[in-house]
């Protein structure tokens, strides 16, 4: 958990069936960098960032099999780029927050919370709406790469 930290660096973790996040951001934490870090199996999001904690680089992540969101922005100007989030159990990335800029990502497979139920998913590759005190408006999404192949 980074708890009201500035310009702090996280690269290179790996988080394995955690029954929450991998990492969690609160408290109006700043400017950091979430580089290169991945799960497999996590309870919830390998990347939750809070509203209030804003201007992050989430970058190269690879987010596999979370129970919920692979990478879940509530906070404001950041830039989440070039990460990999597939068969999570909600979208590839929820974005809540505003001005966030969404591009180059490749999300595959998500919302796995729908394949076996009556067919209609609520979840995407990128799901942009307001909530958890985040406005979900004018964010930016550009070259994502976003497919589904949990459909027979």
């Amino acid at each position: 958990m980074l708890d009201n930290c500035v310009n702090i660096n996280v690269e290179s973790n790996r988080f394995t069936a955690n029954t929450a996040f991998g990492i969690y951001v609160i408290n109006g934490s700043l400017r950091c960098i979430f580089r290169g870090n991945s799960t497999i199996n996590n309870g919830l999001e390998l990347i939750g960032i809070t509203a209030g904690c804003n201007d992050h680089l989430v970058m190269g992540n690879h987010a596999y099999m979370t129970g919920d969101n692979g990478i879940s922005v509530t906070g404001d100007r950041c830039r989440v780029i070039g990460n990999h989030c597939e068969n999570n159990w909600h979208s590839g990335i929820g974005i809540y927050g505003s001005y966030n800029n969404v591009s180059s990502n490749t999300l595959l497979s998500n919302g796995r919370r729908f394949v076996d139920g009556d067919g209609i998913n609520g979840w995407a590759g990128v799901k942009i709406q307001p909530g958890w005190n985040g406005l979900g408006m004018n964010n930016l999404l550009v070259g994502n790469i976003i497919g589904d192949f949990n459909s027979p």
